[in-house]
């Protein structure tokens, strides 16, 4: 009797001690399967990112992995979210950066309320200004630092009603006010790019008039028959010019506008998705 007391007490004491370590591992949102990070990195980024879910009310995740098997990157992700419990609320709001270190391919995935936060124009700015130029270098903990830090500022600013989207379409810019600045410089490199050219054509012209002051119109036709007059000896048909008219063609998945309308494209499941390779 007594030694069956002592192993239900010592199968209770490990349970207890076991426990909430299993438990925090389940619900790490900071995932490293791949060893990319320090133990001490990957602590602090998870904390980050607790931090940031609980606060907004949507879970901000990174899972990183060796490989991603015979799959795309975005299906690997959605396996991933599945596997991890990933979601917070009825809609099963979050995102999550995923990576797979074998192929080197990220995909960046929203659901819920994450959709409405990262727009598909909000992805790629994410992405392209500040996370994958730091994984590309292999500074996977500054990246994601810079992931989480742009994911917490893309969640307020939508709370806010001003998700980061195309600028000038209503929503706040990679700056976060509205895409003023990004407008502006869009602009400035549009007005160099026409006037530029205009500029340097009416030089041309202007040089060319220049040269030619003295001639003069003339008022009787006689003025343009020589002495012997019209004799055509030969006639030749020569091809000089080719007027050629293009039209774009505006691609509904552009990589960073969506097409150039805003919003979200949400495919299957109810996820939104950005892949590509680091």
């Amino acid at each position: 009797m007594r030694k069956l007391l002592a192993a239900t007490w010592l199968a209770l004491i490990m349970t207890l001690a076991v426990a909430p370590g299993a438990a925090a591992a389940q619900g790490d949102l900071v995932t490293d399967e791949a060893g990319v990070l320090s133990a001490a990195d990957q602590a602090s980024l998870n904390d980050r990112a607790q931090q940031i879910s609980a606060a907004q009310d949507c879970d901000v995740a990174i899972i990183v992995v060796k490989d991603m098997g015979n799959t795309t990157a975005d299906e690997a992700a959605k396996a991933a979210w599945a596997a991890h419990g990933l979601g917070t609320g009825a809609d099963q709001s979050g995102v999550l950066l995923f990576l797979s270190m074998a192929e080197r391919d990220y995909a960046l995935i929203a659901h819920g309320y994450g959709n409405t936060a990262f727009t598909d124009y909000g992805k790629a700015t994410l992405l392209d200004d500040y996370v994958l130029p730091q994984l590309g270098q292999n500074k996977y903990a500054a990246g994601f630092r810079a992931f989480l830090d742009q994911a917490e500022r893309y969640l307020t600013l939508a709370r806010a009603g001003s998700p980061v989207d195309v600028p000038g379409g209503g929503g706040g810019g990679p700056g976060g006010s509205g895409g003023t600045s990004a407008g502006n410089s869009q602009s400035g490199r549009i007005a160099v790019t026409v006037g530029l050219p205009l500029l340097v054509s009416l030089l041309i012209c202007l040089y060319w008039r220049s040269k030619m002051k003295t001639a003069r119109i003339a008022t009787q036709a006689n003025d343009y028959i020589t002495v012997p007059g019209l004799v055509l000896t030969a006639r030749d048909d020569s091809f000089l010019f080719r007027t050629e008219t293009r039209v774009l063609v505006e691609d509904s998945s552009s990589n960073r506008t969506g097409g150039g309308f805003g919003g979200t494209s949400i495919g299957g499941g109810g996820f939104s998705a950005r892949v590509g390779k680091f």
